[in-house]
């Protein structure tokens, strides 16, 4: 449970963001620089929850591999 939340930070981050500043909760519609901003916020965000895991010598764990998936297939259809 603590790994799902701690890798959902950055997702609620990032839409929060998109919803305050583009007023979308869709980032597939967003083109060129602003999809670049909102994915490399939630990338970032993702990374910084994966070395907090590390910090505190947990594994990774199937809830890491399916949000990695999560990432990339946002990646792929944009």
């Amino acid at each position: 449970m603590k790994k799902i939340i701690l890798h959902a930070v950055p997702v609620i981050i990032s839409v929060l963001w998109l919803v305050t500043k583009y007023q979308t909760y869709d980032p597939i519609t967003l083109k060129g620089p602003v999809f670049l901003k909102f994915y490399l916020l939630l990338l970032s965000g993702f990374y910084i929850s994966v070395f907090i895991l590390k910090f505190f010598k947990e594994q990774a764990s199937k809830t890491t591999f399916f949000f990695m998936i999560f990432i990339f297939l946002l990646a792929s259809l944009s």
